[in-house]
């Protein structure tokens, strides 16, 4: 016969019996909770609106973009970036404020002025770049290789945010770079939809053939 500890004894068959209701509750209590969390998973469509990048104190904020050197390491620096360290070219919102989910952004016509310099502004606004203006838009065909691309999408997972933007590309004198990625990460604030995303691609082709774009954008969501 199986003994019993003396508090289990002194509790008697109702103390145990509630006892165990109550470790039941609180199993299934954290199990509906972790269901919960799960559940939690849900794409964001809408506008990622981006805040104006910023460099102040050593430290970058906002939304920028660095350019790694091949090999990894090291940046490039655009001599016309507009904070102190130019390895960090900040940009600003569009005409559309920032980056699409659920739909494309594309290009103007004509994409480029006589210059060279990009016409585009509907996600981030035309930015000097080593002394010709460059800018990105979200495009249904790969401009490189002529393959066809998902509109951006972006999902929510508690406070975690990932998707892909194969779509976006960047204009610079007369030329295209795909720079999207299927591996977007990033944070959430549900309350404030503060957000940020960083993702990094590679550059096939061209000057900068090589080197590989590392994103980073900061803002808020505005949904649909």
């Amino acid at each position: 016969m199986t003994r019993l500890s003396p508090r289990l004894a002194a509790l008697g068959v109702a103390g145990i019996a509630a006892i165990a209701a109550g470790i039941g509750t609180a199993a299934s209590g954290a199990v509906a909770a972790a269901a919960a969390r799960v559940a939690v998973s849900k794409s964001l469509v809408g506008t990622f609106r981006i805040t104006a990048g910023r460099y102040a104190g050593g430290k970058a904020g906002g939304s920028f973009l660095r350019m790694v050197l091949p090999g990894g390491g090291k940046y490039f620096d655009n001599p016309d970036s507009r904070s102190p360290d130019k390895s960090y070219t900040l940009i600003g919102p569009g005409g559309q404020g920032g980056l699409a989910t659920g739909r494309y952004q594309p290009n103007p016509s004509p994409v480029f002025d006589a210059n060279g310099d990009a016409r585009v502004n509907a996600i981030m606004s035309p930015q000097s770049f080593d002394g010709i203006a460059f800018s990105v838009a979200s495009v249904a065909k790969n401009p490189q290789t002529g393959a066809k691309n998902p509109v951006p999408s972006i999902r929510l997972t508690g406070d975690t945010l990932s998707g892909q933007v194969d779509a976006v590309t960047a204009e610079w004198n007369g030329q295209y770079f795909a720079q999207g990625s299927s591996s977007v990460k990033g944070r959430y604030n549900p309350r404030t939809r503060a957000f940020l995303l960083t993702w990094s691609s590679p550059i096939s082709g061209g000057p900068f053939n090589g080197f590989t774009g590392s994103w980073h954008l900061q803002g808020t969501f505005v949904p649909s």
